[in-house]
This record gives C-alpha cells, sequence and structure tokens, in this order.
C-alpha cells in the first residue's frame, strides 16, 4: 500500500513539473516578440538611399538649382586618373558653368560632341583649369560668346554652325585655329579679342588657321590675322565677309581656296611680297599692290596653293 503510494505521489510531482516546463516556453515566445521586432525597427534597406546619388562620374554643372534642376552635366574620370573630362550635358536653361574641381580633381577638358546640338544652351563659362576642348563639343549651340584665354587645343568643328556666335577671347596658350572650328558661325563679327592678362611680353601662340575655319563667316569683316601666324590653310576664310586682312610676314603658305568667294575683300596687305608663288607662278611683285593681291587671292589664283620660299 505504501509503495502505491509512492508510485502515485512520483506521478503527480512529474505531471507538475512537466505542466510548469510547458508554460515556461509558450511564455519566452509571447513577451520578448524575438526577430519580428528587431526587423520592424530596422526597417532593412527602406529609407536609407542605398546607391542614390553615389555615382562619382556624375554631377549637375553646379547652376542646377534645389527645385528644378536647369542643367545637368556628367564628369567622368580621364584615363590616367588625375582629373575629369566633362562628357555630355543637357538642358532646360541657357546658361552653364563648367566647374573647375569635381570630387576633389581637376576639371581640364570638354569631350568630343559634349554639348552639340544643345539649342537650348546660350552662354558657357569655362573655368581656368579647362585647357582642352575636344571636336563638335559646342557645335550648333546657342552660345553668343566664348572666352578661351586658359585654352591651349581646340578640336575640329568646335563652335561649327554656332550661328548665333558674335565673338570670342583667346589667351598667349591657343595654338592654332583648328579645322572648321568656327564653320558656319553667320553672326561672328569681327570682335575676336586677345587677352594677354595684363602683360606686354605676353603674345599669340597661334601658327595656323585650319582648313575652312572661318568659312561662310558672312559677318566677319576684317581678316583675323595674329602676330606670329605661319600658315593659312585650304578653304580658311572662304566665302567670309572680309573686307581687308594683313598677311604678316612670318606666314610662309596659304592654302588653295583660302579667300575664295570673298566678294567683299578688296584690300590685302602683305607685309613682306618677296618669294611669294601662287601655284608655279611668281607673283612677288604684283601683289604689292593691296587691290591686286586681293583680286589674285579671291579670283585669279584662288584655287591654287600660294607658298613663300
Amino acid at each position: 500500500m505504501k509503495k502505491k503510494l509512492l508510485v502515485l505521489l512520483m506521478a503527480l510531482v512529474c505531471a507538475f513539473a512537466c505542466a510548469f516546463a510547458f508554460a515556461s516556453c509558450d511564455d519566452g515566445k509571447d513577451g520578448t516578440g524575438g526577430d519580428g521586432q528587431n526587423n520592424e525597427q530596422t526597417g532593412g534597406n527602406e529609407g536609407t538611399g542605398g546607391d542614390e546619388g553615389t555615382d562619382g562620374n556624375e554631377g549637375t554643372g553646379g547652376n542646377g538649382g534645389s527645385g528644378e534642376q536647369k542643367a545637368e552635366v556628367a564628369y567622368t574620370l580621364s584615363e590616367d586618373g588625375n582629373s575629369y573630362v566633362v562628357t555630355k550635358g543637357t538642358f532646360t536653361s541657357g546658361e552653364l558653368e563648367i566647374l573647375d574641381k569635381y570630387e576633389g580633381k581637376s576639371v581640364t577638358a570638354i569631350a568630343d560632341n559634349a554639348f552639340k546640338d544643345c539649342s537650348a544652351l546660350t552662354k558657357v563659362t569655362l573655368p581656368s583649369t579647362v585647357t582642352q576642348i575636344g571636336e563638335y563639343a559646342f557645335m550648333g549651340t546657342a552660345i553668343k560668346s566664348v572666352n578661351l584665354k586658359y585654352v591651349r587645343t581646340v578640336g575640329k568643328g568646335a563652335f561649327k554652325n554656332c550661328t548665333s556666335l558674335e565673338f570670342f577671347t583667346y589667351g598667349p596658350y591657343l595654338e592654332n585655329i583648328s579645322d572648321e572650328m568656327f564653320y558656319g558661325c553667320t553672326s561672328l563679327m569681327n570682335r575676336i579679342a586677345f587677352d594677354n592678362f595684363g602683360s606686354a611680353m605676353a603674345k599669340p601662340k597661334i601658327a595656323s588657321i585650319g582648313v575652312s575655319a572661318f568659312e561662310n563667316c558672312t559677318a566677319l569683316s576684317g581678316g583675323f590675322a595674329p602676330e606670329g601666324l605661319t600658315a593659312i590653310k585650304e578653304a580658311a576664310f572662304r566665302g567670309s565677309g572680309i573686307t581687308s586682312i594683313t598677311i604678316r610676314q612670318t606666314v610662309t603658305s596659304i592654302g588653295a581656296q583660302a579667300f575664295k568667294n570673298c566678294a567683299k575683300l578688296t584690300s590685302v596687305d602683305f607685309q613682306l611680297t618677296g618669294g611669294w608663288k601662287a601655284g608655279e607662278t611668281d607673283v612677288a611683285e604684283q601683289i604689292s599692290m593691296e587691290s591686286i593681291a586681293a583680286q589674285y587671292l579671291t579670283t585669279t589664283y584662288a584655287d591654287v596653293a600660294w607658298t613663300k620660299s
């Protein structure tokens, strides 16, 4: 009998112990909230912005406001990794100021075709760090003036068909007027200024005027021939509105058709006439007269190259 009571008591104790254990597990799950509470508070990736706005190669060009963005410019790291190049731009407004630095590195160049046919672009400001402008970079834009006083090289057709362009400024660094640089700039007038940075010692560095550089610049009245110029290439001023030009003594070659169809050109002043030939014809004596020189360059010997020995 005693044994039966002992077994019964032990059974009751085991039953209470099991019941308490199960109750404890259930309370643990309900009370802590487990992982559900942590995920709800952190929100995972929501609201952190992730990768948005972190692209290191793109910028706003410095003139897009916090509201409506007026201009968006892409800045791409150069191949050597030392500077940035402006590679493209889009606009809803007419003015753009290129940054001098992007992500701590200088902006040194405008890429080929960067702003080609951006007809809304009416003004661009280049920083002193930009020394190179690529081919057709601003072709077909509506810019009215351009300051190139820090620029060294300009690619072919960089300002081609900019029909609103009226004048430009250059400095002592520009090496050449490139091929087709101002082709078809029908508003370009005789307002080409040299900026010597206030130093009389600073001189133009332009060695040549490229093929068709000023072709069809019908508003241009004065021929552009800076000090130190050595070559005027083919069709350089063809069809332009120039009325006179001085051929400096440093010039040794004039390309075929350089002044063809310049109907208003009546005076060409050769600073040094000796040694000049139009094709195989010696014209040194005749071109001492400015009107005859103009006739020879525009019609009589317009289709041949001129050289000075």
